[in-house]
């Protein structure tokens, strides 16, 4: 029971959307089976793909971090990561997640979240929040209350570069162009990227099985996650990578494709992954038997494993904390699996 309330410890990094949202419009699915978790911007938005953007000269880049000892932070346990979702501005039109209405409010002086606040050991920005939600003002708010609280950055990136329409589609992880320009931005306006967690590489470049799928190699994976990472390194200094893949319904994760993920990633990169963490779609039936099974791939390698915990699709803040909540407890007091790392991730606007 000790790890589980340190679990509920945690969980009061999420509870001030619970808490501060009087209402709003009903959540957007999160985890869903068969669907990415950030959608794709329409292609009118977007860069022209045919040159991808390259950092500028950063001699001075592994100098540039504010003294973070990020593999002893890697490796503390429980690690606590945060995550929450910006609202959508007004002038976007097309889809996108509302966002969580009080998000700002966290970035102010005296931000009303001081509990909550000191459990957070590192803060997880996706590359496509700040493309499509963030304006610069924004965005040096977030950076300075990071820097102000000593709270490492950690960039969730989608590190593939976008395919030939000839050959196959442009599904979820295939940004690294755009993801790129942010992180250039992002370095412009002040701000230090600690930790580099890329966006399922596996699931959608390889195991998805729809029609135009791209399905490539995993050397071909890894090459490219190695380009951009690389790209990334040239900016930041010699930061870590780790990696996200989905536990979803279709096509079915299971932990030999974990093996083969994590080997083949070490054999090519030369060095492992930093961590491996699971996103679950709650709503497949053996989603925790898969989890701890993933859990043993990961603790056999000594690569620490992490769940996005979240609420779902659920569409109040109180039905979110509670499915959240019964899932860890089905996955730690239940199952008995141990994750060293927990994130609080939410997609939607509770």
């Amino acid at each position: 029971m000790t790890r589980f309330r340190n679990i509920v410890v945690g969980t009061l990094v999420a509870a001030f959307v619970a808490a501060s949202c009087g209402g709003g419009e009903a959540g957007q699915p999160s985890a869903a089976p068969q669907t990415a978790t950030t959608p794709s911007a329409p292609a009118a938005t977007a860069t022209p793909i045919d040159e991808s953007p390259q950092p500028p000269p950063s001699p001075d880049a592994a100098e540039a971090a504010i003294g973070f000892d990020i593999d002893a932070l890697l490796s503390k346990d429980p690690l606590v990561i945060f995550n929450a979702y910006p609202p959508k501005p007004d002038h976007i039109t097309y889809a996108l997640p509302p966002g969580q209405r009080d998000f700002y409010e966290l970035w102010e002086p005296g931000a009303p979240w001081p509990t909550a606040l000191e459990h957070v050991d590192i803060y997880r920005l996706h590359a496509f929040q700040m493309r499509h939600f963030m304006d610069d003002v924004q965005l040096t708010q977030l950076i300075d209350f990071l820097r102000e609280r000593e709270i490492p950055l950690m960039l969730e990136t989608e590190p593939l570069i976008p395919p030939d329409p000839e050959e196959c589609a442009h599904t979820e992880s295939y940004e690294a162009p755009w993801d790129l320009e942010m992180a250039v931005r992002l370095k412009e306006l002040g701000g230090q990227i600690d930790i580099i967690a890329i966006e399922e590489p596996y699931h959608f470049a390889h195991l998805l099985d729809t029609p135009e799928a791209c399905q490539y190699s995993v050397e071909r994976i890894v090459d490219e996650v190695l380009q951009h990472v690389g790209n990334l390194r040239e900016l930041f200094g010699d930061i870590p990578v780790g990696t996200i893949e989905p536990i979803w319904a279709s096509p079915q994760t299971d932990p030999r494709d974990m093996e083969i993920w994590l080997d083949t990633f070490e054999a090519i990169a030369g060095e492992p992954f930093a961590f491996l963490h699971v996103d679950p779609n709650w709503y497949r039936p053996d989603w925790a038997d898969v989890a701890v099974g993933i859990e043993a791939v990961a603790d056999a390698r000594g690569v620490p494993f992490g769940v996005l915990y979240n609420g779902g699709t659920e569409t109040d803040g109180l039905s979110w904390m509670n499915f959240m909540m019964a899932n860890a407890a089905e996955l730690e007091i239940a199952r008995g699996a141990t994750p060293q790392h927990v994130s609080f991730q939410s997609w939607v606007d509770w």
